[in-house]
């Protein structure tokens, strides 16, 4: 029988909250995974930065093409539009006011990286310092808390049976601190697609065979040029290519370009099934 995610951590911080919030009867519905108040924010699939900055504005008139599990060649006229989010999961103080540092890292390293000179390759070295000249660890633990977030959002859509640890999220979120599981890889995407293209993969998961937990699971995000591996990893014996995955804890602002081509990469059929375009609609079946 799996556990439900209020059962994976006991009495925490965020089982807690939200148990106090049903009982005096302020909380209505979804809660939010990092505080336990109501969920009345949905977290962007892709962030709307890099939505705004791949592709300008869009209208109904020149609407973006999405593909996703759910949808296929679907019109969207509105970077805010629900097709565009996770379902509700966190309220608007956490995805605005808590997190909004997070957020605007990650808007100026996914600027950086996308007009890195020379071009970024397999092997190429991604200096922190160079995009963060001051203050350059606290504005990657931004960075590393970002992903922290999106990854819960994903989390807390696949539901108990991904068996994720989100209490635990949402604590190092609330106390500001690195996720001891979360690792980050820059990487080259591995399937060329014509034009711009914002896209994420599927949470997949593997299952440690010992007790059936999820010893690793992984999400790609990709922003045209650049890819980033998002990998959740309680049981590191069950990653065979750790190369170039980056933690705050390892003390370094050097990041190794990986490439996600390579057969060794987990998820490779799974990439891409979340595809934002704009312009002509994609004949690829998801």
């Amino acid at each position: 029988m799996n556990k439900t995610l209020g059962d994976t951590t006991g009495d925490t911080i965020l089982t807690l909250a939200a148990t106090q919030a049903h009982a005096a009867g302020q909380a209505k519905g979804p809660l939010c995974w990092i505080c336990g108040g109501s969920a009345d924010s949905g977290e962007h699939k892709a962030k709307k930065s890099d939505l705004r900055a791949v592709y300008g504005t869009v209208t109904q008139a020149a609407p973006l093409i999405l593909n996703d599990g759910k949808h296929k060649n679907r019109k969207v006229g509105s970077f805010d539009a629900l097709a565009m989010k996770w379902p509700k999961s966190l309220c608007h103080a956490c995805n605005t006011t808590r997190t909004q540092p997070h957020d605007r890292a990650w808007e100026v390293m996914s600027s950086a990286l996308r007009g890195w000179t020379p071009r970024l390759r397999p092997g190429s070295v991604v200096r922190a310092d160079r995009i963060f000249a001051t203050d350059t660890a606290r504005s990657m633990l931004a960075i590393h808390l970002y992903f922290v977030k999106a990854f819960g959002c994903l989390a807390v859509e696949a539901g108990s049976a991904a068996k994720i640890n989100v209490p635990s999220l949402s604590e190092a979120i609330a106390q500001d601190r690195s996720h001891s599981d979360i690792y980050l890889a820059i990487g080259i995407p591995m399937q060329v697609i014509p034009g711009p293209i914002v896209a994420a993969s599927d949470l997949s998961i593997y299952w440690n065979p010992r007790d059936g937990s999820p010893g690793l699971a992984t999400w790609f995000y990709n922003v045209s040029n650049v890819c980033v591996l998002v990998a959740y990893a309680p049981d590191m014996a069950l990653w065979a290519h750790r190369e170039g995955l980056w933690h705050p804890r390892h003390g370094t602002n050097r990041l190794i370009v990986r490439d996600f081509a390579g057969t060794g990469d987990p998820s490779n059929s799974e990439y891409t099934r979340t595809a934002f375009r704009l312009g002509v609609p994609s004949a690829r079946a998801e």
